[in-house]
């Protein structure tokens, strides 16, 4: 497909937080990338996930991608490192006390 035409993602995961499947969850999406335009790789963990674990499937995928490639046209492994990004890892804390106590 065409890079015009492939639909444009965004992802945001949570990946190396709190649910261990989220790093199978990125494999398969980058097995999927061949046919997506992958804008951003987004860490936004709960727990203590960072861009670091969307680096390291990066890499992994850099083993294979020239045989990811006799099947479609896939990204460079460099051009997806270059659009991961890590969320604030600062807590946010929220007052659920009712108003006015």
């Amino acid at each position: 497909m065409p890079a015009t035409q492939r639909p444009r993602v965004l992802v945001s995961t949570d990946i190396g937080g709190t649910d261990p499947d989220d790093f199978q969850s990125m494999v398969h999406l980058l097995l999927y990338a061949d046919v997506l335009d992958i804008e951003g790789l987004i860490a936004s963990p709960y727990g203590e996930g960072r861009a670091t674990d969307i680096h390291r499937v990066i890499d992994r995928y850099a083993v294979d991608v020239d045989r990811l490639r006799r099947h479609g046209d896939f990204p460079d492994p460099a051009s997806l490192h270059a659009v991961v990004k890590q969320r604030s890892v600062s807590m946010i804390t929220m007052d659920w006390s009712p108003s006015g106590r």
